[in-house]
């Protein structure tokens, strides 16, 4: 390899420098330009999909609070299920307090006795 006159002389070529600087030149223009495009691309794609998780974010919430009124609706079904569960349940204890008394005989000998 010999330079003359700024020119590099191989066996079967000669590249002239101000050649060679540029088609390196441009290359480096393309690295570089496709680099800016991806970060570019990059950016529009992070942003594209915080959009995407916020959305998501909202409608999760969206779900979440239609899930916890539904719960609530369904705990005050509850609610009122066994408050009248519990009033049922005293009117049989009544019931069978009653019963019992009849059975026995203890409220006519009460009766019997407080006549007395």
């Amino acid at each position: 390899m010999t330079r003359a006159g700024g020119a590099v002389h191989t066996p079967g070529m000669t590249v002239d420098l101000a050649t060679f600087l540029a088609a390196f030149g441009g290359l480096a223009v393309l690295i570089v330009g496709l680099f800016a495009w991806l970060r570019a691309d990059m950016w529009k794609i992070r942003a594209e999909l915080r959009g995407e998780m916020n959305a998501l974010r909202e409608e999760m919430r969206g779900e979440m609070k239609a899930l916890r009124e539904e719960m609530r609706e369904e705990m005050r079904k509850l609610d009122v299920r066994l408050t009248a569960v519990e009033h049922d349940l005293i009117y049989l204890r009544g019931l069978i307090e009653g019963l019992r008394e009849s059975v026995s005989g203890r409220a006519a000998r009460a009766d019997r006795d407080a006549a007395d």
